[in-house]
Protein backbone atom coordinates (compact mmCIF):
# COMPACT_ATOMS: atom_id res chain seq x y z
CA UNK A 1 0.00 0.00 0.00
CA UNK A 2 1.04 3.80 -1.00
CA UNK A 3 0.20 6.66 0.33
CA UNK A 4 1.09 10.30 -0.88
CA UNK A 5 3.47 12.10 1.18
CA UNK A 6 4.05 15.76 1.09
CA UNK A 7 7.70 17.16 1.14
CA UNK A 8 8.01 20.65 2.22
CA UNK A 9 11.25 21.07 0.94
CA UNK A 10 10.78 20.70 -1.77
CA UNK A 11 7.14 21.25 -2.18
CA UNK A 12 6.03 18.14 -3.78
CA UNK A 13 4.32 15.08 -3.11
CA UNK A 14 4.93 11.41 -3.59
CA UNK A 15 3.84 8.39 -3.17
CA UNK A 16 5.48 6.09 -0.70
CA UNK A 17 5.06 2.69 0.87
CA UNK A 18 3.16 3.06 4.20
CA UNK A 19 5.68 1.93 6.34
CA UNK A 20 8.52 4.31 4.80
CA UNK A 21 5.84 7.32 5.35
CA UNK A 22 5.04 6.49 9.05
CA UNK A 23 8.79 6.34 9.62
CA UNK A 24 9.20 9.66 7.96
CA UNK A 25 5.84 11.11 10.46
CA UNK A 26 7.14 9.65 13.19
CA UNK A 27 10.91 10.94 12.98
CA UNK A 28 9.48 14.36 12.36
CA UNK A 29 7.73 14.82 15.05
CA UNK A 30 9.65 12.63 17.59
CA UNK A 31 12.64 15.38 16.37
CA UNK A 32 10.12 18.56 17.13
CA UNK A 33 9.22 16.61 20.74
CA UNK A 34 12.68 16.21 21.43
CA UNK A 35 13.43 19.90 20.69
CA UNK A 36 10.29 21.01 22.87
CA UNK A 37 11.79 18.64 25.79
CA UNK A 38 15.56 20.02 25.82
CA UNK A 39 13.48 23.71 25.75
CA UNK A 40 11.64 23.06 28.68
CA UNK A 41 15.08 21.22 30.75
CA UNK A 42 16.89 24.66 29.77
CA UNK A 43 14.48 26.31 31.18
CA UNK A 44 13.53 24.40 34.97
CA UNK A 45 17.89 24.70 35.13
CA UNK A 46 17.79 28.37 34.69
CA UNK A 47 14.69 28.58 37.69
CA UNK A 48 17.09 26.39 39.99
CA UNK A 49 20.58 27.75 39.44
CA UNK A 50 20.52 29.78 43.07
CA UNK A 51 20.99 33.64 42.89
Amino acid sequence: MKIPVYDENSKTSEEVPSLEAFTKLFLKHESAAKTIDEELDNDLDMEIIPE
